[in-house]
């Protein structure tokens, strides 16, 4: 009994027709040549291509030719003005920093001490442990984010969890250093 012959992609065109036809809309959509038939909707920033160009009205389904000085005012038009470089943290602004924020958190420590110490001491039975402050400040100098580390051969979990539910984010503040700043400053307490 004769089988019949296995598929090939030649004898089975529409998937090869729909993907390249995918790919023309597509095209058609990333050049900003797309719209929908008769709405007169325009990408954003360029003109409508559904609406008749100056001289009369088109043939449906013609699109008369932009002239090349519309293109680039249009373009210049749509593009953003361009943003003013970030400043940079320099090493003397970040020793500043650093040495500004270990300043507060030592006036703060028995604040942070009676505020979070455990009553009953450490889990771990030490009489101390190293908490590093991972702070990151704006420009004008307030906090805007904050990590907490500890010492793993004093550990300390519920005293971490203290001071980030607490101490909220942007208590601690320093002089505006003119640039987003990040510091790591270690203290130990008690």
């Amino acid at each position: 009994m004769p089988t019949a012959p296995p598929a090939t992609a030649a004898s089975r065109p529409w998937p090869a027709l729909a993907a390249v036809a995918l790919l023309a809309a597509l095209a058609a959509f990333v050049a900003g040549r797309w719209t929908a038939e008769g709405d007169g909707h325009a990408p954003a920033g360029l003109p409508s291509l559904a609406a008749p160009a100056q001289g009369g009205p088109a043939a449906p389904g013609v699109d008369r030719p932009r002239p090349a000085v519309e293109s680039h005012q249009v373009a210049a038009a749509a593009a953003p003005a361009p943003a003013a470089a970030p400043a940079r943290a320099t090493p003397e602004l970040v020793a500043r920093a650093t040495a500004e924020t270990a300043a507060f958190l030592e006036a703060s420590r028995q604040e942070l001490h009676a505020r979070c110490w455990p009553s009953g001491g450490l889990a771990s039975g030490q009489p101390s442990t190293l908490v590093t402050f991972n702070v990151t400040f704006d420009a004008r100098g307030r906090e805007i984010a904050r990590g907490l580390g500890e010492d793993r051969r004093a550990r300390a979990p519920e005293l971490l969890r203290c001071l980030q539910q607490k101490v909220p984010l942007g208590s601690l503040h320093i002089s505006p250093p003119g640039a987003n700043v990040g510091v790591r400053v270690a203290m130990r307490l008690p």
